[in-house]
């Protein structure tokens, strides 16, 4: 099945699914990779997989952590 064959919401749902490295999710939160490793050793960043011995994050899971550290200057 070909990019053209699939409809945008499937193209969307593998994106959405998809694993991340450090690399990438570092980069999909504007953050360094070194920082996100440095969270995620002291159990303060977001949910991870761990496959063998790579790491992985989905995008979901990013989302979910920010949306989590979200602060209110009003309140």
């Amino acid at each position: 099945m070909t990019a053209e064959a699939l409809t945008k919401a499937q193209q969307e749902a593998i994106i959405r699914d998809a694993l991340l490295d450090d690399n990438l999710a570092a980069q999909y939160l504007n953050m360094s990779p070194g920082y996100i490793r440095t969270l995620r050793s002291k159990g303060e960043g977001p949910k991870y997989y761990k496959i063998g011995k790579s790491i992985r994050f989905r995008k979901e899971d990013l989302d979910k952590w920010v949306f989590e550290h979200k602060c209110d200057p009003a309140a």
